[in-house]
């Protein structure tokens, strides 16, 4: 299950964020891959971006049971790990689909070798729990990270308000694809 509750005593170090946000520490999930094919030795760390439905794509491709692509949401993997090539994942979109995407939204992508994401109101659990006791939600705002290079999200580049145009650009990128 992705996070834990900070308050149930779990430790979601070194990501910010717990069960019920899209901080990393709400949605980062560890996972691994034991099995005959595999080139990677014992070990062996990937940090590239997946997401749980690539699982049965790459279990069929793995298990050389034919299938349609267009058929999955998710995309194989098989390849990669089985060459130990970077895997084809460029982007993911967190709650993107929601219906309540207008009140928070998460999306994740690779730019420039990059690993950026956007985040609209991160407290999912906050906003709905405010919703069902009938208080006003506050906006939470928005949120532009690097995660190459702070994976803790502790540097929101949307604070710095002299936006340099890579980080404007960004954002209206992000603008684009999710909202």
């Amino acid at each position: 299950d992705n996070g834990g509750w900070i308050q149930g005593g779990s430790v979601n170090r070194p990501f910010r964020g717990e069960k019920g946000t899209v901080f990393e520490g709400g949605i980062h999930v560890p996972a691994f891959v034991v099995g005959n094919g595999l080139s990677q030795q014992s070990g062996s760390v990937r940090n590239d971006l997946v997401h749980v439905c690539d699982l049965l794509p790459t279990l069929l491709s793995y298990a050389n049971i034919p299938f349609i692509p267009q058929q999955f949401d998710g995309i194989s993997h098989w390849l990669s790990l089985e060459s130990s090539q970077p895997m084809n994942r460029h982007f993911v979109p967190v709650n993107s689909a929601s219906p309540v995407m207008f009140h928070f939204t998460a999306y994740i992508e690779i730019v420039s070798n990059s690993t950026f994401k956007y985040l609209y109101n991160p407290s999912v659990v906050l906003f709905l729990t405010t919703a069902s006791i009938g208080d006003v939600y506050s906006s939470e705002g928005e949120f532009l990270f690097n995660l190459s290079e702070d994976k803790s999200e502790t540097k929101n580049l949307l604070d710095d308000v002299e936006k340099s145009l890579e980080i404007r650009t960004l954002l209206k990128y992000f603008h684009w694809k999710v909202l």
